[in-house]
Formats: structure tokens, C-alpha cells, sequence
């Protein structure tokens, strides 16, 4: 799979072919063939482009804005097509028009939404439609991705706890005033005489 991308920052890869002059050989009508002439790697976080197998693997899934410039050269009027494939599959929404090729360099693009996920093979192909068939040369090229939206990256991790402060305790506050001793009640008027049976039976 590619490369995994740094948490935080949106994924993005990127090859291209610069002045090149092998020729890409196109030999059935309408059969697609990998353009794999001199590609180079680009810039790319969460993406590993393999220059010699002409295709960027993903390493983050998400949805991805993709471009590509392309400027070929043909010696006869044929007429071409380039698309984008995905693990070997044609992406419907990321295929130029057919283009007349001329002697003159011809050049197309192609850009769309692209949903990857990691692990994800992504190629650039061409054909030619006309019965008349012919070989190009891609002598520039640009292969880009880029996504809408970044993962969220991992939490980080939790700070140390700081040491506990060093001051001095605090003085003990002041006792408060003690409050007034309470009103002592009226004595009750009962008898008090120790044996009041027995001045009952004497009187």
C-alpha cells in the first residue's frame, strides 16, 4: 500500500514525464495501454509513486481532487484518448474526448472528484479510436491527486501534571468572643418540706 499520510495534513501525490522521447506503442484499436514512458516522482504525503510501473499507489483514504496535463506527439492523423484507471478499472468521469491527433505535440487534460481508498492502484492509459492506428510519444505529463479533506490526526499526547505549589501555610485565624451565659429561671413555689406525709398524720 502507499505510504501512510502525516496525521493532520491532507494527502496528496504527484508523478510526471518531462522531455520525453520513447515512444508509447499502440498497436489494437480501442485496446488501452499504460503510458509508462520516463515517468518521475513528484511530491506526495500518503502516496508512493512507482516511476518504473507508471502508477501511484494511495496510503489515505479519502475524496481526491485529480488532474492531469498531458502534450503528445503523433505522425498521423489518428484519433486518441487518455483515461484514468483505477486498480485496473476505467474511471468513467476521468476521460478526455477523443482528440484528432496532428504531426504538431496535441495536448489534453483531465480533472475530476475521485474517491480512494488505502491501498487503491491509480494509472494513466491512452488508445487510439481510428481505424487508422499509430504510435505517440508523451513527451510531457502530469499525474496529480489531492485530497478535499485531511484525516483527523491522532490526540496527542497528555501533558505532564506540574508540581505542587510550593507556599507556606497560612496563620489560624483569630477564636470568635464567647457569648453571654443565658438568664438562670425562676425557682418553682412547690413544698419542700422532706416528709410532708408525715406532718399529715400528726397535725
Amino acid at each position: 500500500t502507499g505510504s501512510a499520510a502525516t496525521p493532520g495534513v491532507s494527502a496528496y501525490g504527484e508523478m510526471y514525464i518531462n522531455a520525453n522521447i520513447t515512444t508509447l506503442v499502440l498497436t489494437t484499436q480501442n485496446a488501452w495501454v499504460l503510458v509508462n514512458t520516463n515517468w518521475a516522482a513528484g511530491n506526495n504525503n500518503g502516496f508512493t509513486a512507482d516511476a518504473g510501473s507508471g502508477n501511484l499507489t494511495c496510503g489515505a483514504t479519502s475524496i481526491y481532487h485529480l488532474t492531469s496535463q498531458i502534450s503528445y506527439e503523433n505522425p498521423t492523423a489518428a484519433t486518441f484518448q487518455f483515461g484514468i484507471f483505477k486498480n485496473g478499472t476505467l474511471v468513467d468521469n476521468l476521460i478526455n474526448k477523443e482528440i484528432a491527433g496532428t504531426t504538431n505535440e496535441s495536448s489534453v487534460s483531465i480533472s475530476g472528484l475521485l474517491s480512494l481508498s488505502s491501498g487503491d492502484v491509480i494509472e494513466l492509459k491512452a488508445r487510439f479510436i481510428s481505424v487508422i492506428g499509430s504510435d505517440i510519444t508523451v513527451a510531457y505529463a502530469d499525474l496529480a491527486l489531492s485530497a478535499i479533506s485531511g484525516e483527523q490526526g491522532a490526540t496527542g499526547y497528555t501533558g505532564y501534571t506540574g508540581p505542587s505549589g510550593a507556599g507556606t501555610q497560612g496563620a489560624t485565624g483569630y477564636t470568635g468572643y464567647t457569648g453571654p451565659i443565658g438568664y438562670t429561671g425562676y425557682t418553682g413555689s412547690g413544698n419542700s418540706d422532706p416528709n410532708p406525709l408525715m406532718v399529715q398524720i400528726f397535725s
